[in-house]
């Protein structure tokens, strides 16, 4: 397990380098926020097309080749990312980027390769923590590079995400051990007849899993209306220059760390699954209210707090309900279409925040993601009786 943390965590360095400074780069090069916005969302466009893709593979062929192929895909693009200057290749890049982006998802169906009942929450929470920590690091050293090297940050950024994510693939070569035996492995051939056999079932038909992956949808949706425009929100309301914009990074990734870490396991075994995840989808619509009326550092502040603690226990939340939904041998399957319904949640976020953000005013996308969270909040409660899971629901005194 840890093994495969560290591997997390120095691909996540590299995605937390780029995010913050990015919107201020494409900024500085006359592109709008309309422009910046749909550019974002290209990465989890990629995402959203190919992680089902990689998962199903990962069911086949095993999760160790695919995790391989996937980080060498991703380092490349951040290395092309760093010559990019026009709208087309900054586009294109990111939508590499994205399309090699499964091994994101081939690491939460390996979690859950060696991880069963329980503990499963646990494993998801630490590998969420590895994805907080990259998302520590990642802004805070491109903070320190913004600080030293203003003018060319984004190009040094990128390059050191690229040699990052070059080094998780020599760790996942020499360390990281395969999960998936031969006889649990599903033939390639066998995917769509089986996709409509009574034991994996169509979606149609799993109205739970439905509701799951609609929950994370809107979660996930509201979280890109705030990572595409919060840097440029705080650059025209709150005067922040890029090292302040990813210092703020920082102090999400802090949050993340700490609860999905530490916090995670007890929380789970407290509350179960269900109640952690509306907990959660509840902090998060709250702090997007608050972002949107916020002036001045402090309430913002209030705002990420909650907003952070939120999506925090949600996300690893929800991810164990839809994977105690799914059988072994379609965990891979079943994690990649989730993953997909989470990029597609942020390709839409981001696509319809510049809009917003441009035509009605700065603070609209914000009060978008708080409305998100309503119909999220509903999904939750229609699915309370129908988790297979009991222990999922029921909290511990």
């Amino acid at each position: 397990m840890s093994v495969l943390m560290f591997t997390v965590f120095l691909n996540l360095i590299g995605f937390g380098l780029i995010l913050p400074i990015f919107p201020l780069y494409a900024q500085n090069l006359g592109l709008s926020p309309t422009l910046i916005t749909f550019i974002m969302g290209a990465y989890s466009l990629g995402q959203f097309v190919t992680a089902p893709l990689w998962g199903r593979l990962s069911d086949s062929i095993g999760r160790r080749p695919i995790m391989i192929v996937s980080l060498i895909g991703f380092a490349i693009s951040y290395i092309l990312l760093a010559y990019a200057k026009t709208a087309e290749s900054l586009f294109i890049i990111r939508c590499m980027s994205g399309v090699f982006a499964g091994n994101l998802a081939i690491a939460y169906a390996y979690m859950s390769d060696i991880t069963s009942g329980a503990e499963r929450a646990k494993g998801m929470g630490r590998l969420g923590a590895a994805f907080g920590v990259g998302l520590v690091v990642g802004p805070a050293i491109a903070g320190v590079i913004a600080e030293f090297y203003p003018e060319d940050a984004f190009f040094v950024t990128a390059w050191v995400a690229g040699a990052l994510s070059f080094a998780a693939v020599v760790g996942t070569i020499f360390f990281l051990p395969e999960t998936l035996t031969p006889e649990k492995r599903k033939p390639l051939g066998d995917w769509k007849p089986k996709l409509s056999m009574p034991k994996m079932d169509s979606l149609v038909r799993r109205p739970v899993l439905i509701a799951l992956l609609a929950m994370s949808f809107l979660a996930l949706t509201s979280i890109g209306v705030i990572t595409s425009t919060m840097a440029l929100w705080m650059n025209a309301v709150l005067g922040a220059t890029k090292s302040e914009v990813s210092y703020t990074y920082v102090a999400i990734g802090v949050i993340s760390a700490v609860i999905q870490g530490g916090m995670i396991g007890p929380l789970t075994r407290w509350l179960g699954d269900w109640q952690l995840a509306m907990w959660g989808i509840g902090l998060q619509c709250i702090g997007l209210f608050l972002m949107a009326l916020s002036a001045g550092y402090l309430l913002f502040g209030l705002a990420i707090l909650l907003m952070s603690a939120g999506s925090s226990v949600s996300n690893p939340a929800i991810t164990s309900l839809v994977s105690k939904e799914a059988s072994d041998d379609e965990a891979g399957t079943v994690l990649g279409i989730f993953t997909s319904a989470g990029s597609l949640g942020r390709i839409i976020g981001p696509w319809s925040a510049g809009p917003l953000y441009s035509a009605i005013s700065i603070a609209s996308p914000f009060f978008f993601g708080a409305l998100l969270m309503l119909p999220a909040i509903a999904a939750g409660f229609l699915i309370k009786g129908r988790l297979s899971s009991k222990e999922a629901v029921e909290a511990k005194p």
